[in-house]
């Protein structure tokens, strides 16, 4: 069962990163978005201009590390949290 709710977690999460990014529409929006990430003006550049799909950036270390795991996380007190439960922390709770 941890497995298979651990596959379902990244499932879910990738799928959440494609939406994020589908929001943001234009490779303008995105590659600004990246850089208030963290990234520079040329990684961003690079990712905002690749048309290889969604599911092939939402996969990208880029884009997993600017949209972690600590970000879609429950929230807390900070703001940029998103409120996601993860299956698995309430399986094991």
């Amino acid at each position: 069962m941890k497995t298979f709710l651990a596959k379902i977690d990244e499932h879910l999460r990738t799928r959440i990163r494609m939406i994020i990014w589908k929001q943001w529409k234009k490779p303008k929006t995105q590659e600004d978005n990246l850089v208030k990430c963290g990234y520079s003006r040329g990684e961003a550049r690079g990712l905002a201009n690749c048309r290889k799909g969604y599911m092939f950036i939402a996969h990208s270390k880029i884009l997993q590390n600017a949209i972690s795991k600590t970000r879609l996380a429950k929230p807390n007190k900070k703001k940029e949290r998103r409120g996601l439960v993860f299956a698995l922390d309430y399986y094991l709770a």
